[in-house]
């Protein structure tokens, strides 16, 4: 995973954030990547963005702030409603020109470490 966080820091110019067990993974939820491993969220808080498992759940949340908390391999999502100030900032993703960018990084990616990419 982190093969592939490093190559999409150059697109995105946001810094990968390795997740760890009994981390906390806040951003905002702007897209999803499908690699053969499975299909991973990115979040992102405008200077850094992690990369975790993705949710049936998480889709109704799409361009919203999450924060949750790394239990092993997994995510414990909060998804309630919180009071206070966001430190979410807009990142570049917003631009559908990057995240174009970013697929084409992906796949060729994929390519050069050997996975197999799936589609939907």
């Amino acid at each position: 995973m982190a093969v592939v966080g490093k190559s999409i820091e150059a697109d995105t110019h946001l810094t990968y954030r390795e997740t760890r067990d009994g981390d906390s993974v806040r951003g905002v939820y702007r897209r999803s990547i499908e690699l053969a491993s499975g299909r991973f969220a990115m979040p992102d808080d405008g200077v850094k963005f992690s990369l975790v498992p993705w949710r049936p759940v998480m889709q109704e949340h799409l361009g919203r702030e999450l924060r949750g908390t790394a239990v092993g391999t997994s995510v414990s999502w909060d998804f309630s409603r919180w009071r206070g100030h966001s430190l979410v900032t807009p990142g570049p993703l917003r631009s559908s020109e990057t995240n174009k960018n970013c697929d084409k990084l992906l796949i060729e990616l994929v390519g050069r470490v050997g996975i197999e990419p799936t589609t939907n």
